[in-house]
C-alpha cells in the first residue's frame, strides 16, 4: 500500500517527452492557474506507470 503524504499538492497525467537531449513532463496550466503549484517553485515529484498509454 502506498502512503500519501498530507502535503500532496496535485494529481495529473502527463506524458514524458524528449527535447534537446532533456525529458520533460508539462504541468497543466489548470495546476498555476489554480494556485495547487507556483511557477518557480522546486517541488518533489512521483512517476507512477500508467495502466494504458494514451
Amino acid at each position: 500500500m502506498i502512503e500519501i503524504s498530507d502535503s500532496l499538492r496535485s494529481v495529473f497525467s502527463a506524458q514524458i517527452e524528449e527535447r534537446d537531449g532533456s525529458y520533460i513532463v508539462d504541468v497543466p496550466a489548470s495546476e498555476i492557474e489554480h494556485d495547487a503549484l507556483a511557477a518557480d517553485e522546486t517541488y518533489r515529484v512521483a512517476i507512477l506507470k500508467s495502466e494504458s498509454s494514451t
